[in-house]
């Protein structure tokens, strides 16, 4: 086989590739989290409390102690069983990530659909506090590990972070929040009211309830991930090429004591009430041909057009 025909066939081979990659478009709905655990900052001696417990609540220390978030709900979605992982992360094309949870309470706290800057915990004599509106907006974060610990999952060794790990390691949690700010660096948000910084959630869940409202149990909250985000975008196309989606739903809703119940929460997968009411993901994604494929395209067309010209400068001659 010649030159041009090698060139051609891997051209057509590239196509048919091409074509099949776009068929793998797909929207997949995971109907129940790997894991979830709720965290709670202040029961570090508890170990694995909350990797069973059928509800995780939302809140923080009051604004006057310095809104530090306390509570929250970690998810862990294993992808691999329906995403193929390993195909590099940026060959995920990844248009849409939903997150739905359900409310555990009863008009118990207020519904709050737009980000409540860290300015609006501020004591009221500080000169950059400013007023919010009613409720605190719930919000969904990317999971940051620590102390060792490395990666989500059910099973492995010590630096997989599993239901059962403990919450705290001397003194700092295992499994926190994270975003990323303005330089695409990663950080902790458990306390960026103290640090004077934006939290820049990954979305904020939305309901059908008018704003102001308070959240009646069952009530479903949907978390739209901004794709539009490059950090929060790559942070999705990681989790996919490995193959677990870990996410953090905090929330800076004021507890005012420990026996308070103005706080938030929303059941987990081990509630008692059924499957209606489990956390669930929906993905819609596309997995695009690998960089190298594109570029053998694109060599083989040069190929072709060498072949052609030389064939023009015989003719001449």
């Amino acid at each position: 086989m010649g030159l041009l025909q090698r060139a051609l066939l891997s051209f057509a081979l590239l196509g048919s590739l091409a074509a099949q990659e776009r068929l793998s478009a797909a929207v997949i709905n995971f109907t129940s989290p790997t894991l979830d655990k709720a965290i709670y900052e202040n029961r570090p001696a508890e170990g694995g409390y909350g990797g069973t417990y059928g509800t995780a609540s939302i809140f923080s220390s009051p604004d006057t102690d310095g809104a530090r978030r306390l509570a929250y709900m970690l998810l862990g979605f294993s992808t691999a069983g329906s995403i193929q992982t390993g195909r590099g992360a940026s060959n995920y094309l990844v248009t849409s990530v939903r997150l739905t949870l359900y409310a555990a309470v009863d008009m118990q706290f207020r519904y709050d659909p737009t980000y409540d800057s860290y300015r609006s915990h501020l004591p009221s004599t500080d000169p950059n506090s400013i007023v919010d509106d009613p409720g605190r907006s719930i919000e969904v974060y990317g999971v940051g590990l620590r102390n060792g610990y490395t990666s989500l999952g059910t099973t492995g060794g010590t630096s997989v972070y599993k239901e059962n790990s403990p919450i705290v390691t001397s003194g700092a949690m295992n499994a926190y929040p994270l975003s990323y700010d303005a330089n695409g660096t990663p950080f902790d948000v458990t306390n960026n009211v103290a640090q004077g910084r934006e939290s820049n959630p990954f979305g904020i869940g939305q309901s059908s309830l008018t704003a102001g409202a308070f959240v009646p149990q069952g009530t479903e909250f949907r978390f739209d991930l901004d794709l539009s985000n490059p950090n929060v975008l790559a942070y999705i196309q990681a989790a996919l090429n490995g193959g677990m989606l870990g996410l953090n739903v905090s929330g800076l809703v004021s507890a005012e004591s420990q026996t308070a119940t103005d706080y938030a929460s929303f059941f987990t997968k081990d509630n008692e009430l059924g499957a209606e009411f489990v956390p669930r993901l929906e993905v819609t994604y596309t997995i695009v041909p690998e960089p190298q494929s594109a570029a053998l395209a694109f060599a083989a067309c040069g190929l072709l057009a060498a072949r052609r010209g030389s064939r023009k400068r015989g003719n001449r001659s």
